[in-house]
């Protein structure tokens, strides 16, 4: 798949096939499944299901050990009725696999079942991965205390159960970045950008040093 190819692609699954090798990191495979399944919550009302999927983020950013993703994977699973097989507890639960590939697959390609629109799957995708054919080269010079203390801040506040970041917050960041120097529209354009904004957030995770 071409570059052109790839912005022009609105179907995730075929995008994952399509990257260059290495585009695409376990914690940021992992973080896209776990956006989309917030994307479902309300669908849902399993508990064993939900804590998986916050599990999942805690594993992704090694906030928990990832030897507990497999028993609540299945709890999860099993909390799920077989006429659901389809839908979106089906979807969410595949967040907690082992395998972040699998879990990014599955969550992708599940969701188009529950009546979640490609294209907000497509939007999470971008969303979080960016470009993989074109990467922001980062200057360290534009990683001044006052931006590393709004990247960090924007990271961890965002409202809960959709996990999205606070556009206001990242919007305040781009201005700080613009103002130590970076001048790359695409990295700027995204951070001001409408979003949706969630952790995992290409130009948040360049800026923070996260892959």
């Amino acid at each position: 798949m071409t570059e052109a190819e790839w912005l022009a692609s609105k179907d995730p699954y075929l995008m994952m096939l399509g990257a260059p090798r290495g585009a695409f990191t376990p914690r940021k495979l992992r973080l896209f499944a776990c956006a989309v399944s917030r994307r479902l919550w309300n669908r849902f009302d399993q508990e064993a299901i939900r804590r998986a999927v916050e599990l999942a983020e805690l594993v992704a950013d090694e906030r928990a050990p990832a030897n507990k993703l497999q028993p609540a994977c299945d709890a999860a699973f099993k909390s799920v009725r077989r006429r659901e097989a389809i839908r979106a507890p089906w979807a969410a639960a595949n967040s907690a696999d082992p395998n972040a590939r699998h879990a990014a697959v599955a969550c992708a390609t599940q969701a188009g079942m529950t009546g979640l629109r490609k294209a907000g799957v497509t939007a999470i995708f971008r969303e979080v991965f960016g470009n993989p054919f074109r990467a922001v080269p980062l200057d360290r010079r534009w990683l001044t205390a006052d931006v590393v203390a709004l990247a960090r801040s924007a990271y961890e506040e965002r409202a809960l159960p959709s996990g999205e970041l606070d556009s206001v917050r990242l919007a305040v960041l781009a201005d700080a970045v613009e103002e130590a120097g970076c001048s790359d529209v695409s990295l700027l354009d995204h951070l001001r950008g409408p979003g949706p904004h969630v952790r995992g957030c290409w130009g948040l995770d360049s800026l923070l040093g996260k892959k």
